[in-house]
């Protein structure tokens, strides 16, 4: 009996001895406070936005956790933690009046990092990295740090994230000392570091809850895996005790949403299918068809329609296409040669279409056949375009012709050709395509304001309106609601510097704040009846009253579902699925109303390394309705990308390079979100290191690589390096494929690359050929960086490379000899 009294006295002394300091009650949050949303009374939650307030804590708390901290040996910090941001940032920093730093804890998850920083007048600055912890962005987690041995130079700091222990670091400086140094001077900052001129204050976004110091108390009674899989942490992202999140339940309906309309989509295309069936079996009975066929898989490419020379492809079951195999060219039943790639047979075949006459540059790809002196040969492969007999190397107007070269202005364009002849202009931009220079027009966009008075210089915009009064319109304004009269954008993702988050929880390269489903990856934000609620999320996709899941269109409203052929599509989009008045055959994208053709004519200039000396920028011509793209000179690393925003596409192109001299980089980019995210795929000739060795030595191999770049810095002398590098470069680029025979490309050889992208699956697969022969195939290869963005041809250090027959096709379809057993 007095055992057991005395086993009891201890155990309400030991329970009585621990002490909890709640952190997230040390702040004062109201319904008017900027940015952070307080849910304290049902969860203990606090929700911050990418706007929120500075929060200190009285300094009474400040002082009584600094002095609990200063008197202890150990404590541990336990939290439940959700960070939405992609970047850095900070969670609870102790801090000085000044801002230095004596107790920082930050977190990356889209990294997967956890990190303690602190800075002392005896140690310096020094920190801690716990790296490859198990955290994903946007989900919940629960994070304790255990400190022990804080009386020494070298505090041991563990980590256990969800229960699990992930790994234990030394302190590398007496964090005792620090605090005590300036211990009468240290504030509690939450969310956010302090506010000092050059700094960062790497805001946190997302949510915090359970937020507490322990003291005396063992981190078993924190770290109890029962409690923590009770949490339903790992459930639907739904908590930590039932989610703070306000959003979380759009976030899984929005799934949902998706996942019904994917088995939507899969249904309606079995009814056409069975259809399709149907009818073939009332008009075509007495048919036989041969081969390994059976009629539950006929489809109209089923008895092989097509010549040798094409393959088959079947559209929606209803209809097919015949198409030239690589290597030749021609309208699909009629194909001939094609040497170098662009489209164009050789010979002129024996069909009137268009695609069967003869081609005018037949080593040289130059698919819109250009001839500016109607002489037969093209201008890719005419030493004199317009027939003067002056060459073009010489020749101040080479598409027009001009013995005499009279230049007025001296500006090296001849008048003949000169849209200022009487203001020098070399560069004959032309806002409005007027056919007269920006430079002698005093209203470039030809919207009635003249330049003087125009709050939009090259944008039309009559109306002139500017919401945050910074002197920039909003048709042109890359923060409208923001004031940013400089309109900076480093990373040149169209969103300015004063606006852009960096967010992005889905990673389809569409801000939290300016995604209209932020939680679903929808890179090219379709919204058909603009309601401000994206396609994949909207339950009604066309605003006319019928549910998707019930609406034979779901992208036109058409409330009777009028049916007249009983197939299944409704009458007002049969044959035309978007209502963009191109026929699904002729549509790129079958499904997406914006984008119907390939054309890169409003292009992107991206410079990689802005600030480099050591080539000039490169230079883009862009021909043939915006389906060719040229770069003629030895330049910087840069890229030219389209405006079009894609999920899942297929990209298709002729890569040909006409210099016989060097020896460098030439490729194509995709799922372009930012110039410091994308993917890379780079073709070198020939092994060779940078000749700048500076920041650091880089050696390309030859060959074909394709990389993830994921760049810390953006562009500059960093990531110029870190794409010539062949390796993987931390904190730049990661090489997810290399070719393993590194066979370099050859001069004045056409090549055609076929892209195959689906980001829902993560796949990405590339096949490049010489006319029939393929050069290079990367099988299947998985990774989920990126989900979506815009497409682009990229140089470095090459000089006299053609794009050529460029053509992009939205598919989301997973491919049919896709086995994920067997990816790379």
């Amino acid at each position: 009996m007095l055992l057991s009294i005395k086993l009891n006295l201890f155990m309400v002394f030991v329970l009585a001895s621990a002490e909890e300091i709640d952190i997230l009650s040390s702040f004062d949050v109201s319904e008017d406070t900027p940015g952070i949303e307080s849910i304290l009374e049902r969860y203990g939650a606090y929700q911050f936005y990418m706007f929120s307030k500075e929060l200190i804590a009285t300094s009474s708390i400040s002082k009584e956790l600094i002095f609990k901290l200063i008197k202890s040996k150990e404590f541990f910090v336990s939290i439940n933690i959700r960070h939405d941001k992609r970047t850095p940032s900070t969670v609870l920093a102790l801090q000085t009046s000044s801002g230095k730093s004596k107790l920082v804890l930050w977190i990356d998850s889209f990294e997967r990092k956890v990190g303690l920083k602190s800075h002392s007048i005896k140690n310096g600055k020094n920190g801690i990295v716990f790296k490859h912890i198990p955290i994903q962005q946007g989900s919940w987690h629960r994070l304790l740090i255990s400190f022990k041995e804080l009386d020494t130079d070298s505090p041991i700091v563990q980590l256990y994230v969800d229960c699990q222990y992930v790994g234990k670091k030394d302190f590398p400086l007496n964090l005792r000392y620090s605090l005590m140094e300036d211990s009468m001077d240290t504030e509690i900052r939450l969310g956010q570091q302090k506010h000092t001129h050059g700094n960062d204050p790497q805001k946190f976004i997302g949510a915090l809850q359970d937020f507490n110091f322990v003291f005396n108390r063992g981190v078993e009674w924190y770290n109890n895996p029962k409690k923590c899989l009770s949490m339903d942490i790992h459930i639907n992202n739904f908590k930590a005790h039932q989610a703070p999140d306000p959003f979380v339940l759009e976030k899984e309906v929005a799934k949902l949403t998706a996942g019904i309309k994917s088995i939507q989509l899969y249904m309606a295309e079995q009814a056409k299918e069975t259809s399709f069936i149907l009818n073939w079996m009332k008009t075509c009975s007495k048919c036989s068809i041969e081969g390994p066929e059976s009629p539950g898989n006929i489809s109209m490419c089923s008895g092989n329609p097509c010549i040798a020379e094409a393959d088959c492809i079947s559209h929606e079951g209803f209809t097919y296409e015949c198409k030239c195999k690589d290597g030749t060219a021609g309208n699909g039943m009629h194909c001939g040669k094609d040497s170098d790639s662009d489209g164009i047979p050789d010979k002129k075949l024996n069909c009137g279409d268009m695609s069967c006459r003869s081609d005018n540059c037949v080593d040289f790809p130059n698919t819109g056949q250009e001839d500016a002196d109607l002489d037969g040969q093209g201008d890719a492969c005419d030493i004199d375009d317009d027939n003067d007999d002056i060459l073009d190397e010489e020749d101040n107007c080479p598409k027009v012709s001009n013995v005499n070269q009279v230049d007025m202005d001296g500006d090296g364009i001849g008048d003949k050709c000169d849209n200022c002849p009487f203001d020098k202009n070399p560069d004959q931009k032309d806002a409005n395509k007027d056919g007269t220079g920006d430079a002698c027009v005093k209203d470039r966009d030809g919207d009635g304001v003249k330049d003087k008075a125009d709050n939009c210089l090259v944008i039309s915009n009559p109306d002139q309106l500017d919401h945050d009064g910074d002197g920039v319109g909003n048709e042109c304004d890359n923060c409208p609601n923001v004031y940013n009269p400089t309109q900076v954008d480093a990373d040149s993702d169209n969103v300015g510097d004063e606006c852009d988050s960096n967010n992005d929880i889905d990673r389809d390269g569409i801000q939290d704040d300016q995604d209209n489903c932020p939680y679903v990856p929808n890179s090219n934000q379709l919204d058909i009846d603009k309601d401000g609620k994206g396609d994949l999320c909207d339950l009604d996709d066309d605003n006319d009253g019928i549910e998707d899941t019930r609406d034979n269109c779901q992208m036109v409203a058409n409330p009777l579902q009028k049916d007249t052929d009983g197939n299944g599509i409704g009458d007002a989009c049969d044959g035309n699925y978007d209502g963009d008045d191109i026929q699904n055959v002729k549509d790129n994208c079958p499904l997406n109303p914006s984008i119907y053709n390939t054309n890169f004519t409003h292009y992107q200039m991206i410079k990689l390394d802005p600030n480099g000396t050591s080539q000039v920028d490169p230079e883009w011509e862009i021909l043939n309705h915006g389906a060719e793209i040229k770069q003629w000179r030895n330049s910087d690393p840069g890229l030219a990308v389209g405006v079009e925003r894609f999920g899942g596409v297929d990209f298709y192109g002729t890569f040909y390079i006409h210099d016989e001299k060097d020896d460098d980089f030439a490729g194509f980019v995709f799922a372009f979100q930012d110039s410091s995210n994308f993917y890379a795929l780079m073709w070198k000739k020939e092994e060779q290191t940078y000749w700048i060795e500076t920041p650091f030595k880089a050696n390309g191999e030859s060959g074909i690589q394709l990389k993830v770049v994921k760049s810390k810095t953006g562009p500059g002398e960093h990531l110029r390096n870190a794409l010539w590098s062949s390796s993987s470069v931390a904190g730049q680029t990661i090489v997810l494929w290399t070719d393993p025979l590194k066979q370099g490309w050859k001069p004045k050889t056409s090549y055609r690359w076929s892209l195959i992208h689906r980001p829902d699956l993560g796949l990405i697969r590339i096949i490049i050929k010489n006319g029939m022969t393929v050069v290079n195939d990367s099988g299947y290869i998985v990774d989920h960086s990126f989900k979506g963005g815009r497409l682009g041809a990229l140089v470095f250090s090459q000089k006299e490379i053609v794009f050529s027959d460029l053509h992009y096709d939205c598919n989301d379809k997973k491919p049919e000899d896709y086995n994920s057993k067997f990816k790379k």
